[in-house]
């Protein structure tokens, strides 16, 4: 089974949750196989680390539910809301869906208002995948769940064919 913080927690996840949760299964005699770190993980969308103040050992906390049985993953969308680090480097690189006047265009989705990784543009997937290999280098988390890929987020204009966003 995948067990998910979401199916207990929804955004209000943090470390001792997320480790204490894995121990309630382990105690129940549940099979251990998969063991997802959800939504809220990370200080703002688009960072692509754990918020430190939810999670101040992270890589220790991955390597402790390893230890009992789980792989390790971790929530991922291609959107940055604007406050995020990653919305700023994004934009500076020109990674994100832009309009005719080069500015990313915004997208509304169900954490609010973000940008969309401009997954059509072989630089900006690049830049992405940079960082979730550092994500999985600092911490040893072992995949991600990828989410919010539909032609619904895709802005209009943003690309010839929305559905294709979901192909790239």
């Amino acid at each position: 089974p995948v067990w998910s913080t979401w199916a207990r927690f929804k955004m209000e996840v943090d470390q001792a949750k997320a480790e204490g949760y894995a121990d309630e299964i382990a105690a129940r005699g549940f099979p251990r196989s998969h063991r997802e770190i959800d939504d809220r993980g990370s200080p703002k969308a688009g960072d692509l680390r754990f918020d430190e103040a939810k999670f101040p050992d992270a890589a220790g906390m991955v390597r402790r539910l390893k230890g009992k049985g789980f792989t390790v993953t971790t929530w991922v969308t291609p959107f940055a809301e604007p406050s995020s680090e990653a919305y700023a480097e994004g934009a500076a690189l020109g990674h994100w869906l832009k309009g005719a006047d080069g500015t990313p265009l915004p997208i509304t989705w169900w954490q609010g208002k973000g940008v969309a990784l401009n997954v059509s543009d072989a630089a900006a997937c690049l830049w992405f995948e940079r960082r979730l290999r550092a994500l999985m280098e600092s911490t040893g988390v072992e995949g991600f769940k990828f989410d919010a890929g539909e032609a619904v987020f895709v802005p209009d204009g943003a690309m010839a064919e929305p559905n294709a966003y979901c192909a790239q």
